[in-house]
């Protein structure tokens, strides 16, 4: 039946979500069902632009700046198929899938960074100039954990982002490390520790920033 055909295609298309979270992401990784954006998108091919997009094991690892894709991809997402070819896979060759197609069609998905844009933080002072979010850091394979810290004020500070890695998906400089996976973070040393030993233990972390709406203001 139409209906049973449905259930098998969806079964199917979870199973391959779970392969490509797997290839994807170091750790267990448990990710929580609404965590998982799945995507699809549709794009006439052009070879210039799919030269910009670097995929491994169906991860986005690199895309260039200038690239048109940058509408519906970005780092950190995870290529399921593509033209109803798997994709997360280690011997997929986008280029080579996509030569000679007119159509570049992907199914994705999108591992969510941000939970709640204004996150209540009990601990923290609420000022008008800054604004708590609480996202997710994921041990995605291939990328660096990318984040430098520094403690001022009594906050712990990014005071450093490496483009294309794991940290830049989710922060910034300027943000205040809050809190790791429900924990108040006061110390530089022990946030990098804390965030390392979840990422690798749990392959993600929960965690809260707290970001200046203006960023000019975040050392003041």
């Amino acid at each position: 039946s139409a209906q049973c055909g449905r259930h098998l295609a969806r079964m199917n298309e979870d199973k391959l979500i779970a392969e490509a979270i797997a290839s994807a992401v170091r750790g267990p990784a448990k990710i929580p069902p609404e965590y998982i954006q799945r995507l699809t998108h549709e794009k006439p091919v052009v070879e210039a632009e799919v030269a910009k997009i670097t995929l491994q094991n169906g991860l986005v690892t690199e895309l260039d700046e200038d690239s048109e894709y940058l509408a519906f991809l970005k780092i950190g997402d995870v290529m399921c198929s593509v033209n109803d070819k798997v994709a997360c896979r280690p011997d997929f060759n986008l280029q080579e899938q996509l030569k000679g197609c007119k159509t570049f069609a992907c199914k994705y998905i999108r591992l969510r960074n941000c939970l709640d844009e204004e996150a209540k933080v009990d601990d923290v002072d609420q000022r008008d100039s800054f604004q708590c979010r609480s996202a997710v850091l994921y041990n995605f394979n291939h990328l660096r954990f990318g984040l430098s810290f520094l403690c001022y004020n009594g906050r712990v500070m990014v005071d450093g982002v490496i483009p294309r890695s794991i940290g830049a998906i989710a922060a910034m400089v300027g943000d205040a490390m809050l809190h790791v996976n429900g924990k108040r973070m006061r110390d530089p040393h022990k946030t990098f520790d804390e965030l390392s030993t979840e990422l690798k233990c749990n392959g993600f972390v929960k965690i809260v920033l707290q970001r200046p709406t203006n960023l000019f203001i975040a050392f003041l």
